[in-house]
């Protein structure tokens, strides 16, 4: 039994030879042009797979769910998790926190006991993510809390002045406002003509 054939010409300009009973039943489209692009679109969802938020993105889940990770311990292992809605959405983690700023920037979580989700996370640089880690020692004085480093440097004083003065058992009040030894500034000051 023979069955019509017909030479068709596809959208995309390319020919091919379908069974007529195919044609009529719509079971030709294309010349296979539209299932390729199809499956393109399939496995490229967002065009972003090879970006550093990419990457970031991949490293969170890792870290908070794969046991086998270097360090898994102080994320996954102590109960730090993604939110669902950028777990299971890339393009929902990319939506809530942008582009990273510049090379300089990678993704912190404000409170680092709580997980990632738009509200606990930020880009930042590493001067700002070393003042955001557990082991700092933060001081409250006059109902805010910093962490030694930047009273330091709000203070103007050299970097192990206040630590010292804190180590030493000065009263918080003296160890605050009391000016550094002119010795002190003089050593700062000539420290900073060399940097």
């Amino acid at each position: 039994m023979h069955h019509a054939q017909w030479r068709c010409l596809c959208d995309c300009g390319k020919e091919k030879i379908s069974r007529g009973t195919y044609l009529i039943k719509g079971a030709t489209r294309s010349c296979g042009c539209l299932q390729s692009e199809r499956s393109r679109e399939r496995v490229l969802t967002h065009g972003k797979t090879d970006t550093d938020e990419f990457r970031i993105w991949a490293q969170i889940i890792q870290r908070t769910e794969n046991p086998k990770i270097h360090n898994y311990d102080q994320y996954g292992g102590r109960g730090i998790t993604v939110c669902p809605e950028w777990r299971d959405s890339f393009e929902t983690f990319l939506g809530d926190m942008g582009e990273r700023p510049s090379p300089k920037h990678s993704l912190d979580r404000k409170d680092n006991d709580k997980g990632y989700c738009k509200d606990n996370c930020r880009w930042a640089t590493q001067k700002e993510q070393c003042r955001n880690k557990r082991n700092n020692h933060r001081v409250e004085y006059h109902g805010e809390s910093l962490t030694l480093s930047e009273w330091t440097e709000r203070l103007g004083f050299r970097k192990m002045t206040l630590r010292n003065r804190i180590v030493s058992g000065w009263d918080l009040d003296r160890a605050m406002t009391e000016p550094e030894k002119e010795i002190a500034i003089r050593r700062k000051r000539r420290m900073a003509l060399f940097t």
